[in-house]
């Protein structure tokens, strides 16, 4: 593989470490406040999917999916789609800049941090 091949496999497979870590560490974290807020409220939250609720992330996923969503009729359907999409990923992106160590090494091509160089 060419240098910059290595680069762009390397950078891919940080992305989706950080998107795994990130969206999975944002499941959990509603979970929590639901399970919190279950117990302030005087009532149980999400019991009943998986073991202590801790499938209730993934049954909230589903719900979304085929949950009904009607589009208005004036609206631009591509830009209607895509918007959410777009506001995803940019947030996303301001994540993925910050650096978590001086420098990485993968298959010969190191990539720094900015307080490394």
């Amino acid at each position: 593989m060419t240098p910059f091949q290595t680069f762009l496999v390397a950078s891919l497979i940080k992305i989706a470490l950080v998107l795994l870590v990130l969206l999975t560490s944002l499941a959990y974290i509603v979970w929590v406040e639901r399970k919190v807020a279950g117990r302030i409220q005087n009532r149980w939250g999400p019991t009943r999917t998986g073991p202590h609720g801790l499938l209730q992330p993934l049954a909230d996923l589903i719900k979304f999916i085929f949950k009904e969503d009607p589009t208005p009729v004036q609206a631009e359907k591509l830009t209607y789609f895509a918007a959410p999409f777009f506001a995803l990923v940019l947030s996303l992106l301001a994540i993925t800049v910050i650096p978590f160590g001086d420098a990485v090494t993968i298959g010969g091509v190191t990539t720094f941090c900015r307080s490394a160089i």
